[in-house]
């Protein structure tokens, strides 16, 4: 399947995404628009690089309960793919 490229993801567009995500299909095009973003907008990435980004993404994995209790939210105990695109989103800006 190949994905099509859009010239600019904005963060909302991001989080509009993240939020529609319930199939495998709804990740892989949250991927895309993911990959899209670094590409238009690197400079708004605290982690651009894989390295920083996969250190950030289970940074944010092991804190992830504290989040979704700050929120408001039930803490997930098995993943589902809008819980995955989460993870990756927050691995963009986490430190």
């Amino acid at each position: 399947m190949a994905l099509q490229f859009e010239l600019e993801v904005s963060d909302m567009d991001l989080n509009e995404k993240v939020n529609a995500v319930e199939t495998r299909d709804d990740f892989i095009e949250f991927i895309g628009a993911l990959r899209r973003d670094l590409k238009s907008c690197p400079d708004d990435w605290q982690n651009p690089t894989l390295d920083g980004f996969l250190e950030a993404l289970a940074a944010w994995v092991q804190d992830m309960d504290g989040y979704y209790q700050n929120n408001s939210l039930p803490v997930t105990l098995l993943p589902n793919w809008k819980n995955v695109a989460e993870m990756m989103l927050a691995a963009k800006h986490y430190e």
